[in-house]
Formats: structure tokens, sequence, C-alpha cells
């Protein structure tokens, strides 16, 4: 596998639902599209054979899709697998291109991290207006009452034990995920200097 800084390096999301939902195909499109242009890897694995993609996926030349598992897939070195997790203890910088080169997402990244999550005063309304910004509110309703239910969706990829790095306290969508990682792993630049925006 190659040592220099952001090449051949491997993006997987591993779909971890029975059913894909619009936003969700949204997402993996706005993925591929920009990995493509960078000329860097998709998969996205765990697909299961009934589930019915849409054209903007199938059709798509950036991405490649996958009924196999991520640790299936790369079952030769799973130590160079990053997992972004927003419970990891260390931050995602520009030297974990020399460590890893796969580096996998399974979800919606940094709502653990805010203490209102933890307070039960809070309604899920609350929460939501607290949250999520109100673009993405007024243009996907429905996207942002579903991440309240996707906090813990990375434990699934955790308990298979792959090394951690986090992205910061800014709660992202996986594309934004995914976005942020090549910055820093690609463009060599810390994940302290940028904030994130949201994209749809």
């Amino acid at each position: 596998m190659g040592t220099k800084a952001g090449s051949g390096k491997i993006y997987v999301v591993e779909h971890l639902d029975h059913e894909l939902e619009a936003w969700s195909a949204l997402e993996y499109a706005t993925i591929a599209n920009e990995c493509h242009e960078v000329g860097t890897r998709f998969i996205l694995s765990s697909v299961s054979p009934s589930l019915q993609l849409p054209c903007t996926l199938i059709r798509n030349p950036g991405v490649e899709i996958e009924q196999q598992s991520v640790e299936t897939l790369f079952v030769k070195d799973l130590s160079r697998i990053c997992l972004l997790d927003p419970s990891a203890q260390k931050e995602l910088n520009p030297e974990d291109a020399q460590m890893f080169d796969v580096f996998l997402f399974g979800g919606i990244l940094g709502i653990q991290s805010f203490p209102i999550w933890q307070d039960t005063s809070w309604g899920a309304d609350s929460i939501i207006e607290a949250m999520i910004p109100h673009e993405a509110r007024r243009c996907f309703p429905n996207r942002a009452r579903a991440m309240l239910t996707d906090v813990d969706r990375t434990s699934e990829l955790r308990k298979k034990g792959f090394e951690g790095r986090r992205l910061g306290p800014v709660q992202m969508t996986t594309d934004t995920a995914v976005r942020a990682t090549r910055l820093v792993i690609q463009d060599q630049s810390t994940s302290r200097n940028h904030r994130w925006q949201w994209r749809f």
C-alpha cells in the first residue's frame, strides 16, 4: 500500500440500514461525485442484494457497490482501516495518512458530544432546534429528526476493533464527514482549521 499522503486512499461507508432513504442516497451520490472528481475510491459496503438502489448510484462511476462487509473486503490488512468515530480519543490529523489507507464511516458523526443530548429535560424538537441548522431543517425535515436515531450507529463498527479517530465536536452528515476526512488526509490540513459546512 502507498505511503504518500492522500495517495491511494479509500473511503468506505458501511451501509447499516435495511432500507435506503432518499436523503442517504443523496449523501452517497455526493460522496461518489466528489471522490470521482479528485480520483479517490469510494466503496459502499454491506449492501443487501435485495436493496433497490437509485440510478444516481447504480450508474455513478464514483462508487463501488459491494455486498461484502468492510472487514471481508480488507481482511488482509485490517490494521490499515481507520474508523471515524465521535467517541475516539484521538483527533484525525494529517499524519494519519501514513498509518491508514481505508477510512470507514457508519453514520452521522459528532452528535454524542453535545451536552444537551444527555439532558433528559430537552425534548426531541428542542434538540433539533438547537443542534441542526435552520436550512437543513427546512430542506430535509425528516432527515433532521432521523439524526436523533443515528447517535449510536458507529457503535456497530466500533465493536469490530478498528482504530478510531474523531473529527472534532461538530455534528455532520456522512458526506460532510467524508469531505472533512479528505481535506485532512489528502490536503494535509488539520480538522481544527476548518469550520465544516452543511451541503445539500
